[in-house]
C-alpha cells in the first residue's frame, strides 16, 4: 500500500498536458515525489496532486465548465462552431476546444461522469451537474462522437458538419 497511487491522464493524453497523481493515505511521500518528477521531466506533464474522489478534481471542474458552456450556448443561441471558435487556442486551451473535446471523450462517457458527480452532490452544487436534454437525446440516438462517427460534428466526404442544436440536423460549419 505504501507504494501505491493512482494516475489520471486527460483524454486525449497525447494532446492534453494535465496529469493528476492520486496518493492514498498510506502512500509514501517519496513515491509521490518520484511520480511527480517522472511525469514532469520524462512525460512532459503538468502534475496536480489530487484526492481520491469520484472523477478526481479536474474532471469535476472540467465537467462543470463544459455544462456551463453548453447551457450558455443554448440560452444565448450560439452554434457549436461559434462556441468552439472562442473556447480553444484563443483562450489558451487545446484546438479541440469544447465540443470537439466532447466528441473525442465520448458523449456517453461525459454523461456518465456528470451523472456520477450529480448523484454525489446536493443542492446548488448538484444543479451545476445537471445535463441538458440535448446531450441526453444525442446519446439516445447513439451520436457519441468520434467512436460512433458523429456527435457534435460529423465528417461527410472531405467536409465537416456541426450539429444544429435546434433541429438536430448537421449543417456546414
Amino acid at each position: 500500500q505504501k507504494h501505491f497511487l493512482g494516475t489520471h491522464f486527460f483524454n486525449p493524453p497525447r494532446y492534453l498536458k494535465l496529469l493528476e497523481v492520486i496518493p492514498t493515505k498510506q502512500t509514501l511521500p517519496e513515491v509521490v515525489q518520484f511520480m511527480k518528477t517522472f511525469a514532469e521531466d520524462v512525460l512532459g506533464k503538468g502534475v496536480v496532486i489530487g484526492k481520491d474522489t469520484p472523477h478526481f478534481v479536474a474532471n469535476r471542474i472540467r465537467t462543470y465548465g463544459l455544462l456551463v458552456t453548453l447551457r450558455e450556448m443554448l440560452e444565448r443561441g450560439y452554434s457549436v462552431g461559434e462556441v468552439d471558435s472562442v473556447t480553444g487556442p484563443l483562450i489558451g486551451r487545446p484546438k479541440s476546444a469544447t465540443f470537439r473535446t466532447l466528441d473525442v471523450v465520448g458523449l456517453d462517457t461525459f454523461l456518465h461522469v456528470a451523472k456520477t458527480v450529480y448523484d454525489q452532490t446536493t443542492g446548488d452544487e448538484q444543479k451545476g451537474f445537471d445535463v441538458p436534454d440535448i446531450m441526453k437525446k444525442m446519446v439516445e440516438h447513439r451520436w457519441l462522437g468520434a467512436k460512433s462517427g458523429q456527435g457534435f460534428f460529423v465528417k461527410r466526404g472531405k467536409d465537416i458538419f456541426e450539429i444544429d442544436i435546434e433541429t438536430l440536423d448537421y449543417v456546414p460549419m
